[in-house]
Parts: structure tokens; sequence; C-alpha cells
């Protein structure tokens, strides 16, 4: 029998949100899509080491030598330390913002080309043999532009894992 829990060895478990079946699908209610557009920014809140975050890492390595190079600039242009500070102040955290949103889109971008090229997979096995073959082929037909732009997509995340590249 496992001995009783006290309130302090509750703060040291996590808590782990369910990943949704389909990211494509609309929230509910206003609260839904409030939290949606800013959930990336939950991942920063939750008390995880840097390198644990999904592009943080990144988009700290981005901003802190961005920043200061927009300093130098300043300070090439106009000779001004206070100038130069509020120039590197200012820049540090909009590169890093700028460079986390843009990771975490393709992430998402390509999380959602994955749930798509499953759900596919799944449908040409179910649908392989049966009568609803001829439409599963006539609705893959008519997205093969579509089909096209993911396929590139999904030639270039595998190019950039088998590299080494994130």
């Amino acid at each position: 029998m496992a001995p009783p829990m006290d309130s302090s060895d509750f703060s040291k478990l996590r808590t782990v949100e369910p990943i949704s079946s389909d990211p494509t699908a609309s929230p509910a209610t206003t609260w839904e899509k409030f939290k949606q557009a800013f959930g990336m920014l939950v991942e920063v809140s939750k008390n995880r080491p840097i390198s644990e975050t999904v592009c943080l890492r990144e988009a700290l390595i981005f901003g802190i030598p961005g920043s200061f190079f927009c300093s130098m600039a300043a300070f090439l242009l106009t000779t001004n330390r206070i100038r130069v500070f509020q120039a590197a102040m200012l820049s540090l955290p909009v590169l890093s913002m700028g460079r986390f949103t843009q990771c975490r889109a393709s992430k998402f971008h390509e999380r959602k080309a994955t749930i798509l090229v499953s759900k596919m997979i799944r449908a040409k096995m179910l649908t392989d043999g049966t009568a609803k073959q001829a439409e599963f082929e006539r609705l893959f037909k008519k997205s093969t532009v579509e089909l096209s732009e993911l396929e590139r997509q999904l030639d270039e995340i595998i190019s950039k894992q088998q590299t080494g590249a994130d």
C-alpha cells in the first residue's frame, strides 16, 4: 500500500493537456478561440527548462544576436547611448517573439499535414476493394493541386529530419 500524499507532493506533478485529434476544428466559444490563439504562450509559462520548450531556444538564439546587431546599427547611425540601449531593448523581444511565432506556426502546419496524410492512408486502407473506392479516388484526383503542395512540404520536413536541422 502506497503512503498517503500530502499537498506538497501535488506541486511536483505535471499536468498534460490532451492533444486534439483534429487541430483544424473550430473552437465553440470565444474563450476557446482566445485559448487557441494564445496557446503557444502557455508552453512558455509552464516553468520548464528552455531546452524542453518547443521553439523557445531557437527564438532566443535568433533574438539575442539580432538584438546585438540592431544595437550596433543604432550606434553606427546615431552614436547616442540612449538610442543604442533602446534599440537593443526593443529589438530583443520583437525578434524573439517573431521567430517564436513563426516557428510554432510552422510546427502547427507540419502537424496538420501529418494528420492529413494519416487520414488519407487510413481512408485508402478502408476503401480498398469496396464500393467506396471509386468515391475516394475521385476525391483524391480532385485535390491534386493541394496534394502537390502538401508533398513539397512533406519533402522539406523529411529532408530537414534527415539532415538533422530543426
